[in-house]
């Protein structure tokens, strides 16, 4: 669990207890215990129940940050308040980064689409590449 010849400063259930007090949140628990993530996770990530407690409060609390996020916009909707702007964009943040599971997705970004060009466009393309053409090689001809 940890580096050989390193103590553990932390006993197990302290570390269990808050994990739950920041519902899986490691961060929180790491800033809590005046240590870094990666000093939770060595310590965690022996314990098999430890790790599928993690698993279950973090799926949880997305859960509920979720129902949270879908709420706000409710409210908005219904309110049609502009005060609500923050919230909204808060709202559809959580959605659209958390939310795929409920059918929540992200603005997709559309290929551009191709332009169908016409025949006299066309035509007209070919008469500007041909006049182009033309005075390249008179150029050329001229420097000769």
């Amino acid at each position: 669990m940890a580096s050989p010849g390193v103590p553990l400063k932390w006993k197990k259930h302290e570390i269990v207890e808050s994990i739950k007090k920041y519902k899986g949140r490691l961060t929180k628990v790491a800033k809590e215990l005046g240590c870094s993530y990666m000093t939770i996770r060595n310590h965690t990530d022996p314990y098999p129940e430890v790790v599928e407690l993690i698993k279950h409060l973090r799926m949880d609390w997305n859960e509920s940050l979720l129902d949270s996020a879908e709420d706000t916009l409710t409210d908005a909707l219904d309110a049609r308040n502009s005060d609500m702007n923050n919230a909204l964009k808060s709202a559809f943040f959580v959605l659209n980064n958390k939310g795929k599971e409920r059918g929540y997705v992200p603005p997709s970004k559309h290929e551009p689409e191709e332009k169908t060009v016409s025949l006299s466009e066309l035509a007209e393309y070919a008469r500007v590449a041909e006049e182009r053409a033309k005075e390249k090689l008179r150029a050329k001809l001229n420097e000769s």
